[in-house]
């Protein structure tokens, strides 16, 4: 069985999306978000791009996944996407963000936030995949 990781509150958040669309923590009340910091060229990005493509497509409306590139830059995110799928929610990371979520600077890094807004799981790396998983069908 998996127990959480975590039992901290996720504090607040404010990100945009690339098409300008804002959206809080306070916007996702009631929702469980796994929030995914990313980098079209980290090392199993290919990956780590196909797993989060089959969350998406395993969990569906249950779940909201925000896959935060860290670097924010329209034109590389534009460019990933001509060979790329990319079902979740992207949005740009911040420098306040980064602040708040304190990700490493490895890449990928997961957080899972309940529907209470409770951080259930946070850590880096592609080994995490499988547990991240399991938690999210557990909590939904």
């Amino acid at each position: 069985m998996i127990e959480p990781v975590s039992v901290e509150t996720a504090p607040p958040f404010e990100v945009t999306s690339f098409d300008n669309k804002t959206c809080t923590l306070q916007d996702l009340k009631g929702e469980t978000i796994l929030m995914e910091f990313w980098s079209p060229d980290e090392r199993f990005s290919g990956k780590v791009r196909a797993w989060v493509e089959y969350i998406v497509s395993k969990y569906g409306d249950r779940l909201t996944v925000l896959s935060v590139m860290i670097r924010p830059d329209k034109s590389v995110y534009e460019e990933y996407l001509k060979n790329h799928k990319l079902s979740s929610l992207a949005v740009r990371s911040t420098d306040d963000l980064k602040k708040i979520y304190s990700p490493d600077t490895a890449t990928p890094a997961f957080y899972v936030i309940d529907k209470t807004g409770t951080i259930r799981f946070k850590g880096p790396g592609i080994t995490v995949i499988e547990v991240v998983d399991k938690l999210v069908e557990k909590i939904l």
